[in-house]
């Protein structure tokens, strides 16, 4: 009978010691999880202004010197608990004259660099890039993206380490929004009707 009930407390013992052993690595996991280092890609202008040349066959008129290179700027910023480590990126601005043309899966091309660059809670650091393939289109093109006959949308990722040694990467997209008729919406850059993969975390 002694036996038995030593079974039994040996048997009772190990399980508790499991349950506790499994209560506190889940403890750990959430405290991670909570603390650890998110980073967010936002536009760094929201509603720009688009630069182009007037074709040689239009007349110069009072809006002639918005001959401006188009640029898409980012802020890569840490919104988590943690400080994180910056390992590498990538910033695409396109014009395209069908949504159609905007591929499924994002090509990144050339990837940037980081260096391991240490971003601390609630600090940022931005990037940019320049419109393809042309940084500066004709008058025409850009009232054509105000007429919704052609687009202009940027996208990238941001990869990086959390202080437990974690990777994590951050993928963005946006498409330039230009309201027509009675649409109350405002005009700028949105992550609608850009495919799934162009936004999502890790």
């Amino acid at each position: 009978m002694i036996e038995w009930l030593n079974a039994i407390s040996t048997v009772v013992i190990a399980i508790f010691a499991v349950v506790t052993s499994i209560a506190i690595i889940c403890q750990v996991k959430t405290a991670r999880n909570t603390n650890r280092a998110w980073i967010i890609v936002s536009p760094a202008n929201e509603t720009p202004q688009f630069g182009y040349i007037l074709d040689p066959k239009e007349p110069k008129d009072e809006d002639f010197g918005k001959d401006k290179t188009n640029v898409f700027g980012v802020a890569f910023k840490n919104t988590g608990g943690t400080p994180a480590r910056l390992i590498e990126y990538s910033v695409i601005y396109m014009y395209i004259d069908r949504l159609d043309n905007i591929p499924q899966e994002p090509d990144y091309g050339k990837i940037m660099s980081f260096d391991g660059l240490l971003l601390v809670k609630e600090d940022s650091i931005g990037g940019f890039t320049f419109l393809k393939s042309n940084p500066l289109p004709t008058k025409a093109q850009v009232m054509a993206i105000h007429r919704k006959e052609a687009f202009v949308y940027a996208y990238g990722f941001v990869s990086y380490r959390d202080v437990y040694g974690r990777k994590h990467e951050t993928r963005f997209g946006y498409l330039y929004f230009s309201p027509l008729g009675l649409d109350p919406r405002p005009a700028g850059f949105k992550r609608e009707e850009l495919p799934t993969a162009y936004n999502n975390a890790t």
